[in-house]
């Protein structure tokens, strides 16, 4: 019994501490605690009854990921309470059809990367989300490069912060101290999108700057409350398929969408914003899209917005399109400047509008490199709009370093005044290319140089 004792002490030292057959192996002990470095990929209860107790930091992914399992479904995570301090790379928690809630990882004190919650038919809270952090903001690695080393499974890549197809869950309570999300220079954020259940966003309240915002599809979202501190987006603010806007506080963004809102009356709570800028970078782009609102009527929150621009190897571009219910453009007349590598204006398909609203708008301008070699075109677009009469609001419009404007106002059935062109023809004929068709008056740019502008 002598030597037998001494070999079973030896045996449970090596299956505590040292590498085994198990995928979630542990490779170095540190006194009572371990490090991991590598990939704990969790799919079944068994995985995680049996989640090594020694680890308190990962060096790498925790993955727990329910697609394709049949039995032994996931349904507490408790084992893996206290468990781990710090995750290196990303947590990513989805396809699991049984959860309810996540409140063992309310100890983790840090994640590097990307906090993914994805298609969970039962999680009704996230309120264990990990509360003592405060950012999602990786700057160590170029954007985008994580994705190279993603582990394989089931769940969207994202970076930052992705809550999506969680049809059950009510509020985003448990992410009340993130405070700044996403790359930063390009990339990531926070996406929240499919979650039919969820009525506000209240839980973002100390959200103060996000590279990327998308809010999107949630059917039974009544408005953006939990949003107020929210003060700026670098890249693209997505709102589309949900109903109301409350951004009161917002000031910059780099990039704005708002389409596909069928019940969208108002967006005055954008009061606001002064610019759409995507900042330094000169790849950055700088985007206004107001697009297929059937019931938005008014632009009103836009009206403080004066520029939007882009780096000058970025892209510009401002279009306003299939609002049937929108009465004017009136909310664009803050805007005095149009400006980037390439820039495009394109309205259309707006049924209702009478005059175009951008009676500030004073530049147009390409800033790209090879705007000398004949490829620096800014472009206007006026387009199917049947009640619009009149381009009085272009009057005190210049193009700016640009080759070329190519100008087209085609098929506005209403369109016989044109008048409001006058100063932009005779400051840049050279410059000017204009395609005019379809309209209730067509005037050629001969027409307009010697004054015959309207009928």
């Amino acid at each position: 019994m002598k030597k037998v004792i001494p070999l079973i002490i030896i045996a449970t030292l090596y299956f505590s501490c040292s590498p085994s057959s198990n995928s979630n192996e542990i490779t170095e002990c540190i006194g009572s605690k371990q490090e991991y470095t590598g990939d704990i990929i969790l799919k079944t209860q068994t995985d995680v009854n049996n989640f090594n107790k020694c680890i308190s930091k990962l060096n790498g992914f925790l993955v727990i990921d329910g697609f394709g399992i049949t039995s032994d479904h996931i349904v507490d995570l408790s084992p893996l309470d206290g468990k781990i301090d710090t995750i290196t790379r990303s947590l990513l928690i989805g396809n699991l059809r049984l959860l309810k809630n996540i409140d063992p990882f309310v100890s983790i004190k840090r994640i590097d990367e990307s906090v993914v919650i994805e298609n969970n038919d039962e999680l009704e809270s996230i309120e264990g989300f990990p509360n003592s952090m405060v950012s999602l903001v990786d700057t160590d690695w170029p954007a985008g490069a994580r994705f190279n080393n993603w582990p394989s499974n089931n769940i969207t890549k994202y970076e930052g912060v992705l809550i999506k197809g969680n049809s059950k869950l009510k509020t985003l309570r448990g992410l009340h101290n993130l405070t700044a999300v996403g790359h930063n220079f390009s990339g990531g954020g926070v996406h929240v999108s499919n979650n039919n259940s969820l009525i506000n966003m209240e839980g973002l309240q100390a959200l103060e700057e996000s590279h990327d915002l998308t809010i999107s599809n949630n059917k039974n979202l009544i408005n953006l409350k939990g949003l107020e501190g929210l003060k700026r987006v670098r890249g693209y603010l997505t709102i589309s398929s949900n109903d109301k806007l409350i951004l009161d506080n917002l000031e910059g963004i780099g990039a704005l969408t708002i389409a596909y809102n069928s019940n969208l009356l108002k967006i005055e709570s954008l009061s606001n914003v002064k610019g759409i800028s995507g900042g330094q970078e000169i790849y950055s782009w700088g985007v206004l899209i107001i697009k297929d609102n059937v019931s938005l009527k008014s632009l009103e929150g836009l009206h403080n917005i004066q520029k939007v621009v882009s780096g000058e190897e970025g892209d510009t571009r401002l279009l306003i399109e299939n609002n049937n219910n929108l009465i004017n453009l009136k909310g664009l007349r803050g805007i005095e400047k149009i400006s980037g590598g390439f820039t495009k204006i394109t309205i259309e398909n707006n049924e209702l509008i009478t005059t175009l609203g951008l009676s500030s708008l004073k530049e147009i301008k390409s800033i790209h490199p090879l705007s000398d070699n004949n490829s620096g075109y800014s472009n206007f677009e006026i387009k199917n709009n049947p009640n619009l009469s009149n381009l009085d609001d272009l009057s005190n419009l210049e193009v700016v370093n640009s080759k070329h404007l190519q100008l087209q106002i085609h098929s506005n059935a209403s369109l016989s005044n044109f008048c409001g062109l006058n100063n932009l023809v005779l400051s840049n004929t050279n410059l000017l290319n204009l395609d005019i068709a379809n309209n209730s008056f067509n005037p050629t740019l001969e027409d307009l140089t010697n004054g015959d502008c309207s009928q």
